[in-house]
């Protein structure tokens, strides 16, 4: 696998959330969810089909057992200094499905080019209210090159501890922010100007 680099990492192949799905399936919060723990497959097909794999779970939790009864992490981490990590964990709060999805909708946001480390470079008051902004009013808090995906980032800010994560819905509002294409469709793995090009 390559790591990927946010030059050529196209945003729409974190968008089709199958990774936050499939861990989330298996009771698992990977509590790490930032672009430089993506990576590319090597190209499967001669069309150069690749998939995006999530590394790195030295943080990850199972959260629940079985019967969904929650389970504590006796390594007590203190994630409320992570810089990337969601506003309700930098106030404290143990990290949730929901917070992995956010996480991911950040890394959304570097992939496409906005710079969310010098966002993180931001005084701790500025940056708080940048997340619970983000969250609350997307529609006035997104960069102006993401403004199109605001119904997607509305529906994040409508994410909550007790409901579990409706990664279905996600997808579906991915697809209506993105109706000029398939945002579950192969992820091909193409050249432009000589720069490796995910489409």
């Amino acid at each position: 696998m390559e790591v990927i680099q946010t030059s050529y990492f196209d945003w729409n192949c974190l968008s089709n959330d199958e990774m936050p799905q499939a861990l989330h399936e298996l009771r698992l919060v990977h509590r790490d969810v930032k672009l430089s723990n993506f990576a590319l497959t090597q190209p499967k097909t001669p069309g150069n089909q690749v998939s995006v794999k999530i590394l790195d779970f030295g943080l990850s939790h199972v959260y629940a057992d079985a019967d969904g009864n929650l389970r504590d992490d006796p390594r007590d981490f203190n994630f409320s200094k992570m810089k990337y990590s969601s506003y309700d964990v930098s106030l404290g709060c143990d990290p949730a499905p929901k917070d992995d999805v956010i996480q991911a909708s950040y890394a959304i946001l570097y992939a496409s080019g906005f710079d969310f480390r010098q966002k993180l470079k931001s005084p701790e008051n500025d940056l708080m209210n940048w997340k619970r902004e983000l969250i609350r009013t997307p529609r006035d808090t997104l960069p102006l090159m993401m403004k199109f995906m605001t119904p997607f980032f509305e529906m994040v800010g409508e994410l909550n501890d007790i409901i579990p994560v409706n990664h279905d819905l996600l997808k579906q509002r991915i697809q209506e922010c993105l109706s000029e294409v398939d945002a579950n469709s192969d992820l091909i793995l193409t050249q432009e100007d000589g720069q490796p090009l995910l489409i």
